[in-house]
């Protein structure tokens, strides 16, 4: 049997089931054709059921790279999603995984930051509560003993001791 090659058809893609046959592969179609890797110019027959159609366009692949199925499969072991193993590709990859883990690492980074700002400011709130307590249970005492000495106060005026003295 033919080993499937990737063929790049620019225009449109078919539109009919019955006018070529298709067979999934890795992730796009591929045609079982005899020749080797293509280019196809021009546009696909028109049908009227356009809502079935597959745009070309998104499965384009450069013929350059279209041994990739021997190459994928060995790598699809390892990774489920490698669909393209040259070395622009697998650049990209440790490029991507690079970023991946710069960016996570700057996330895991802000983030313990932020917590750790968020627990010293807890702290401090804390802190700050405990002393407002304090000073608030230091001015009802003293507003209670305000009181205290206002009723005094008013006792004595009221005992007419102001009035017995004689200078």
């Amino acid at each position: 049997m033919q080993e499937p090659k990737a063929v790049i058809v620019s225009g449109e893609a078919p539109e009919s089931d019955d006018e070529v046959t298709i067979r999934a592969g890795m992730s796009f179609p591929t045609m079982l054709v005899q020749n080797t890797c293509g280019t196809i110019q021009g546009e696909a027959l028109e049908s009227d059921d356009e809502n079935n159609s597959v745009s070309s366009v998104g499965y384009a692949v450069d013929p350059s790279t279209c041994s990739y199925t021997s190459e994928v499969r060995v790598h699809k072991v390892e990774k489920s999603c490698v669909k393209y193993n040259s070395l622009l590709h697998r650049k990209l990859r440790d490029c991507n995984k690079s970023l991946d883990r710069n960016i996570r690492e700057l996330m895991t980074t802000t983030v313990n930051n932020a917590v750790e700002q968020l627990v010293d400011t807890n702290k401090q709130l804390v802190k700050s509560e405990l002393t407002l307590q304090e000073a608030v249970c230091k001015m009802q005492e003293s507003a209670n003993n305000f009181e205290q000495a206002l009723r005094s106060l008013q006792r004595t005026l009221d005992e007419d001791y102001f009035h017995n003295i004689k200078i």
